[in-house]
Order: C-alpha cells, then structure tokens, then sequence
C-alpha cells in the first residue's frame, strides 16, 4: 500500500520502505495523479539516500542538527557546556539554519561582519570560528 486516504477530507497519504526506511506522511493534495507523483519523488530521494556516503549525508544536515549533536557528543560533558552552546546558538541565529555544505568563506564572511557590527573582540570572533569549525569537523567526520 503506497497511497491510500485517510479521513473524510480526502488527501491521500503514503507509506513506503526503502532498504528499511518507512516514510509515512501525507502528501497535500487529493488528486491521485498528483500523490503518485510525490510517492514516487520520496521514493526516489530515499533511494538516492541510501547511495551517499556518511560525509554527504552529514553534509546535507542542517546547522541545528549539528549543533546537538556537537552539544551531545562533545561539550554536554566538559566543564562549562554552556559557552560553546551558546556561541553556536549565536552563529545560528546570525546566519540561519543551513546545511553545512553551504558554510564557505562567504558565510564565514558574513558571520565575521555581523559578529563586527555588535562590536565583539578579535579574541572572541576566533572562539566562535572555532566553535564552528568543531561542529563541521564533528558533524562530517564522526558521523556514521
């Protein structure tokens, strides 16, 4: 069963496996032609998933991913757990939530001007860099 309806509104839903993984969801729409379509693009995706390598999958996770899975993996435990945190709650805000991949001098760029304008010290500017380099190292290195 690929697409079924679910409920008296009539969107149809999908509910497939891919080498193990179940995706089950609605697809937004309640045309059939349509929902086939989207169950076919999951399907394709979850495919092309399954082909990359544990450094493009972490490539593609988004900055807050990473950042809990840095907070969990290396800093919940250390002496003061809050102050990378909070830098690389800082660089989320400032540059938005983006897959890793799209971090580049630009990015660090903009990070740079924007940490500037709210007039924070070369010495602390390095800190934050470094907090981000330790969330792409980990997040593309140590995953899988």
């Amino acid at each position: 069963m690929a697409i079924y309806k679910r409920g008296s509104k009539g969107i149809w839903y999908l509910n497939i496996m891919v080498n193990g993984v179940r995706v089950n969801k609605s697809t937004g729409t309640t045309n059939k032609k349509e929902a086939k379509h989207v169950e076919a693009m999951e399907r394709q995706k979850l495919i092309a998933q399954e082909k990359m390598t544990p450094q493009e999958k972490a490539a593609s996770m988004l900055l807050s991913e990473a950042i809990k899975q840095v907070y969990e993996g290396r800093w919940k435990h250390t002496k003061r757990p809050d102050c990378p945190m909070a830098r690389s709650q800082m660089i989320l805000s400032l540059i938005g939530d983006i897959p890793l991949h799209k971090i580049d001098d630009d990015a660090i760029a903009l990070l740079k001007k924007k940490l500037a304008a709210r007039d924070i010290e070369t010495g602390t500017v390095n800190r934050y860099l470094a907090a981000l380099k330790t969330i792409e190292v980990v997040a593309v290195f140590e995953t899988g």
